[in-house]
């Protein structure tokens, strides 16, 4: 039985040096179509630090190819395989916090935009003077544009036309405080 042991132990160390005598082309092949699926599943931007890992261990591996150290370059063609499916991964929730962040931005700069263009509409609005009131009015509309355009975007997995928003919140914000009336001057007592 012993014997039997020794022999089978002595078949797989034989295999195992026979098999890191030759680069691990199969592995490699693994490995760079992992990282093809990582990127395709967004993680070069949802997932960055992990698909860089994996790229970076991937180089690692194609390095060990070309110093003739094939049992390295299977340890990393693996390891780059792995890292990528993690990234992949990773990506993917990546992507969903993302959409339902950018989809909470947009609910809210919405409600901004319907509330600016309602107290557009009061009558303390109609005392402001009408050149402020067109230029709320332009504000509304140009705010209405952008989230429009980055709707559209988000729909696209774009989420760049986000950021724009934000000067566009500080407008809509200007806008409403001067719809807003002015604080009554304080009263001044009189002295007896």
């Amino acid at each position: 039985m012993f014997g039997i042991r020794c022999r089978r132990l002595t078949l797989a160390l034989v295999c195992l040096t026979a098999a890191c005598a030759e680069p691990p082309t199969k592995e490699l092949s693994q490995a760079e179509g992992a990282l093809r699926a990582a990127r395709a599943a967004g993680a070069a931007l949802y997932a960055s630090a992990e698909f860089a890992a994996a790229e970076a261990t991937l180089a690692r591996a194609h390095t060990d190819v070309t110093a003739r150290d094939y049992r390295a370059a299977l340890g990393h063609a693996l390891d780059a395989s792995a890292k990528a499916q993690a990234a992949a991964g990773a990506a993917v929730e990546g992507r969903v916090k993302a959409r339902l962040a950018a989809d909470q931005t947009l609910d809210d700069f919405s409600v901004l935009i319907e509330e600016t263009d309602a107290a557009l509409a009061t009558p303390e609005a109609k005392r402001v003077p009408a050149a402020t009131r067109r230029r709320v009015a332009a504000t509304v509309s140009a705010a209405a544009d952008a989230l429009r355009d980055a709707r559209a975007a988000v729909e696209h997995d774009d989420m760049a036309l986000l950021v724009p928003l934000a000067e566009h919140t500080a407008a809509l914000h200007a806008a409403l405080d001067s719809l807003a009336p002015p604080a009554p001057a304080p009263k001044t007592r009189a002295r007896s």
